[in-house]
């Protein structure tokens, strides 16, 4: 898994500068990370590189490599098992086809 750190966020866990890598062959196992402020708390946003599927974490605490790596992980997890189109639980009654008429035809 490849992990790409911003600088800012690399500075606060103190990693090793690294080697810039192409992009992983898997689209799953390459995520960005970045730290960012909402008023005075910090956060990290971690993103697949290739689809943009995001999670935000609290940056409280994490002051070391192997603390990210873990939250990341755990976030993206977390995050993964509670997601649904529709913001919940949902079942396939729930879902019809679409019908072209639901869409606007193209103006001109």
């Amino acid at each position: 898994m490849i992990f790409r750190l911003s600088q800012k966020l690399s500075d606060r866990i103190k990693a090793e500068t690294l080697a810039t890598l192409p992009l992983d062959e898997n689209p799953f196992a390459d995520w960005s990370a970045g730290l960012f402020l909402i008023g005075r708390p910090q956060y990290i946003l971690v993103t697949n590189t290739k689809s943009l599927y995001s999670t935000v974490l609290p940056a409280k605490g994490v002051t070391d490599e192997m603390t990210f790596i873990e939250r990341a992980l755990s976030s993206l997890s977390a995050s993964e098992s509670s997601w649904t189109p529709m913001g919940r639980r949902a079942s396939t009654k729930d879902w019809s086809p679409l019908s072209a008429d639901q869409f606007d035809s193209p103006r001109r």
